[in-house]
């Protein structure tokens, strides 16, 4: 039994069909603290926010990195060279697009020598839809919270400024305070 067995080539891409839907996904990210503080946002831009929109994903929620002082050390290598950092910036960004995209951009993130480290989870459905719930409760709760300040504004002082006066005369003469 002889078959013909075809061998296919190795891709360096990975070649995967498009998807009709798209998902949620969110990217935690330590950039290099070598850039400089009035460049990062430039940087997140160009590391980040134009790498995704160039797989035709949507950025749709950004928490701007801030500086912080790392738990460990991390170690990369950048141009051969093994740097180590102490600390960095920290941010995140969510972003909606097809499956194939989020793959594509772990391949191009782990090349950039910018980015120390990164996490990219995809997003369920029910962890959205359970984090829009909790956004309309507080929204709710914020609302009747100043609804009913409006509606009931705080009480008249109990004592006017007169009597508060002499109160406070009694306290400072005498030293002993007898409430009323």
């Amino acid at each position: 039994m002889s078959e013909n067995h075809e061998k296919k080539p190795i891709n360096d891409e990975l070649e995967i069909e498009p998807e009709t839907d798209n998902k949620t996904y969110e990217i935690g990210y330590l950039l290099s603290p070598l850039i400089p503080a009035e460049g990062l946002d430039e940087a997140t831009n160009k590391y980040l926010k134009q790498v995704i929109s160039a797989v035709n994903a949507e950025v749709v929620g950004d928490w701007p990195a801030r500086k912080l002082s790392l738990s460990y050390p991390i170690r990369k290598l950048i141009e051969n060279k093994r740097v180590t950092f102490r600390d960095s910036y920290f941010g995140a960004l969510r972003f909606r697009g097809q499956p194939a995209a989020a793959v594509k951009l772990a391949t191009t993130f782990r090349q950039t020598p910018e980015l120390i480290r990164f996490l990219l989870l995809e997003i369920s459905q029910a962890a959205l839809a359970q984090e829009k719930h909790l956004q309309n409760r507080q929204k709710r709760t914020d609302e009747a919270s100043t609804s009913e300040a409006v509606a009931n504004p705080p009480d008249k002082p109990v004592m006017s400024t007169d009597e508060m006066d002499k109160e406070i005369e009694q306290l400072l003469t005498t030293g002993t305070y007898v409430s009323k």
